[in-house]
């Protein structure tokens, strides 16, 4: 009897003597064989199927981490089972020195330090300035992009002030400018680490509080 190509299943002819029961047999089993075959390579595709969806889960090729400017790429395979995020906090703005903003980090790998307060000045009818903060953050990473400084807060005389601006950050606009008597209230940072706006007051006005810096952000891209 001729048989098929692919599995070499029997098949009759018609110059064949007919014998139906062994040429059934003789079909059931060629078939029954090719099945344990292609059982096999299923199991095998299986397997692979499985190895490779365990590895796109517990081992990625690269992951990027992100914090505020801070930068780095690095192997999954370098890294802790489990690594503790911080997103740090924008410093509060006060009637005086404005408070620190926090740390942002991903572990130890990449760190950025939050920024400096702003300084405050006195009140007094006599036209002056005073510097913003500088930037001064600690940064750990490949990439260190720092924050900006704060803008420089003018003393007008008896007419009024004019507060400085925050200092921008990688991913954020600051709190801009503020003049006082005619300006609106100090206003916060905008997104992601940037300063707030410092307050301005003319000298028979109670000192008010700067703009709050705004909270960090850590943002981790993995690659397979």
């Amino acid at each position: 009897m001729p048989v098929t190509s692919n599995y070499s299943i029997p098949y009759p002819v018609l110059s064949d003597a007919p014998n139906g029961p062994v040429q059934l047999q003789l079909l059931a089993e060629a078939a029954d064989a090719a099945l344990v075959s292609v059982d096999a390579a299923a199991d095998a595709g299986d397997v692979l199927l499985d190895a490779r969806l365990d590895k796109l889960e517990t081992a990625p090729d690269q992951q990027i981490f992100t914090a505020n400017g801070t930068r780095s790429t690095l192997s999954a395979g370098a890294l802790a089972a489990a690594i503790t995020v911080t997103r740090g906090a924008g410093g509060t703005g006060t009637a005086s020195t404005g408070n620190n903003g926090n740390a942002s980090s991903f572990g130890a790998h990449v760190i950025a330090g939050g920024g400096a307060g702003g300084a405050v000045a006195a009140a007094s009818g006599t036209p002056g300035a005073i510097g913003g903060a500088v930037n001064a953050q600690s940064m750990t990473g490949q990439i260190q992009i720092a924050g900006q400084g704060g803008g420089a807060g003018v003393r007008l005389g008896v007419t009024g002030a004019i507060g400085g601006m925050g200092g921008n950050s990688a991913m954020g606009n600051a709190g801009p400018q503020h003049a006082q008597p005619s300006g609106a209230g100090a206003q916060a940072g905008g997104t992601y680490g940037a300063g707030g706006g410092g307050s301005a007051n003319n000298p028979s006005t109670a000192a008010a509080n700067g703009g709050a810096g705004a909270n960090g952000v850590v943002i981790v891209t993995t690659y397979f």
